[in-house]
C-alpha cells in the first residue's frame, strides 16, 4: 500500500547538513497531511511503500524554512526562574498563541535575554534518509 493523504506513517530518518554531519535520526510516527514534520519530508513520503527507502534534498521552504533577520525576542531574566544559560543555548519558548517554539540564546544583559526565535535549522538545505516501517 503506497502512503496517501491521511495515513498514518512510522518513518525511520537520518538528517543530515549538507556536508553530510548527521544532526538527527531516529524513528517517528506523523499522519500525513496533520503538519508534525517539515513540509518537503511529508511530501517526500507520499506515494512511498512499507520497506521502501529513499534520500531527499530539501531546501530551507521545504524545511525550516528561511532565516528572518531580526526575529528576536527579549524576556526577563527572571522568567527562566533560575536556570543558568548562555549565549549559543538553545531554548524553548511559549508564543502569545500558547504553542512552544525552539530559539537559541543571541544575547544577555544584566536583566534580559535575547533570543533569536529562527527554527536553529533555518536558512538550511537538508538532506534526510527515510525509510517507511509502516502504514496505516
Amino acid at each position: 500500500m503506497a502512503v496517501k493523504q491521511g495515513d498514518r506513517v512510522k518513518l525511520r530518518y537520518v538528517g543530515k547538513f549538507e556536508d553530510d554531519a548527521v544532526f538527527d535520526k531516529g524513528v517517528t510516527e506523523f499522519e500525513i497531511g496533520e503538519g508534525f514534520i517539515v513540509k518537503g519530508l511529508e511530501e517526500g513520503v507520499i506515494g512511498m511503500k512499507k520497506g521502501e527507502k529513499k534520500r531527499l534534498t530539501l531546501p530551507p521552504k521545504k524545511a525550516f524554512g528561511e532565516r528572518r533577520e531580526g526575529f528576536k525576542k527579549a524576556f526577563p531574566k527572571s522568567d527562566l526562574r533560575g536556570r543558568e544559560v548562555k549565549e549559543g543555548d538553545p531554548l524553548r519558548v511559549r508564543t502569545s498563541s500558547g504553542r512552544v517554539a525552539p530559539c537559541v540564546v543571541e544575547k544577555l544583559t544584566k536583566d534580559e535575554v535575547i533570543v533569536d526565535l529562527n527554527h536553529p535549522l533555518a536558512g538550511q538545505t537538508l538532506r534526510f534518509e527515510i525509510e517507511v516501517i509502516e502504514v496505516r
